[in-house]
């Protein structure tokens, strides 16, 4: 009987399904990923989590606690690193041992660290280290590997397609919706429908071209940084900037969107670097900041959305020589109350 290894639908599952399914059910396991986050698992995870942490650990606390009891293992990495000389944020090398001390009664975890700051070729010795606790076969734990890694690598070529060509025939597909919006901010909460009240899906219904930083061709980014500016500590940090930075430089955006989890301490740095390098620019370009928790309300989110919209609309139409809110570039931010189920 295979083993059922249980993924949570939360933060770093978001980018790395593919590779974390495929991987796991090569190595013949049941692979079972808990249910799109709701009001109970959000909650779930608010009662078992301390309350200095950000929203989405709350909320990827809450996928374990609907996990826990379906499944013979859960499979949480220890991420500290997944790009060379650069680190994700602390809680998530933290994040096994705050679930061990939060939630009783947890099967064991598969949590073995993956820190590729040295060298990309250290994601083969986690992955071996993890193919040992479900296969016997090293052989199949390589292939199982190299399968996982062929299949995500063709799942990014084909995210970042719409942006390897920007400056031809690409270029003109993006120029053409009615807005063009850099959406920044880390993509579990940008990806994750309830905690984001579903912005990105409201945009979209609206004529919005949202840009985010996994579109983005890490070629370019690496560029961006290397010519601009300092090397940032953060892996979220490099794909901010080095993104925003590119699409600055092009000049399509009519908006940049900073979406924020409340108490977020990488973000606390990355949005006023950003905001800085926007207003650098001098070209006035409406930004608003966004931050969200498990009190921000729906209706509120959705009135800042309308006047982001709005602003955009009356700098596009007779606001050319000057910023609609007055000054160059201001940083507006939306916290209202959290919606009901």
């Amino acid at each position: 009987m295979p083993v059922r290894v249980g993924i949570p639908r939360a933060l770093y599952y978001h980018r790395y399904r593919v590779l974390w399914h495929v991987f796991l059910t090569e190595l013949g396991a049941e692979v079972l990923v808990s249910e799109p986050t709701s009001k109970q698992i959000m909650d779930a995870g608010i009662s078992c989590c301390v309350n200095e942490a950000c929203l989405p650990v709350k909320i990827f606390h809450g996928h374990m606690e609907s996990l826990k009891t379906q499944v013979d293992r859960l499979f949480v990495p220890r991420l500290t690193s997944i790009s060379r000389d650069e680190y994700v944020c602390p809680k998530l090398g933290g994040l096994p041992d705050m679930l061990r001390s939060s939630i009783r009664d947890l099967p064991p975890l598969l949590d073995h660290e993956v820190n590729l700051r040295k060298s990309p070729e250290s994601s083969w010795q986690s992955a071996k280290a993890i193919g040992k606790e479900l296969c016997s076969d090293p052989y199949r734990v390589r292939r199982a590997y190299e399968m996982a890694l062929t299949v995500y690598r063709g799942v990014r070529r084909m995210q970042i397609s719409g942006m390897l060509n920007l400056g031809s025939q690409e270029r003109e597909q993006v120029c053409s919706p009615k807005f063009r919006i850099a959406m920044l901010g880390h993509s579990y909460l940008l990806n994750d429908p309830y905690a984001s009240m579903n912005i990105l899906k409201k945009l979209k219904s609206k004529g919005v071209k949202l840009i985010t930083t996994e579109e983005m061709d890490p070629r370019i980014i690496r560029e961006q940084l290397h010519c601009n500016m300092k090397q940032p500590f953060w892996n979220h940090a490099r794909e901010i900037m080095g993104s925003l930075s590119f699409l600055l430089q092009l000049g399509i955006l009519d908006g940049v969107m900073y979406i924020t989890a409340f108490g977020c301490g990488i973000d606390a740095f990355v949005e006023d670097m950003a905001a800085r390098m926007a207003k650098g620019f001098g070209s006035g370009i409406p930004w608003i900041r966004i931050v969200l928790d498990e009190h921000s309300g729906e209706a509120g989110t959705d009135t800042r959305l309308e006047a982001f919209l709005d602003m955009m609309e009356g700098r596009k139409s007779h606001a050319h020589h000057f910023s609609p809110n007055g000054e160059y570039l201001y940083p507006c931010e939306s916290h209202a109350g959290r919606f009901g189920p």
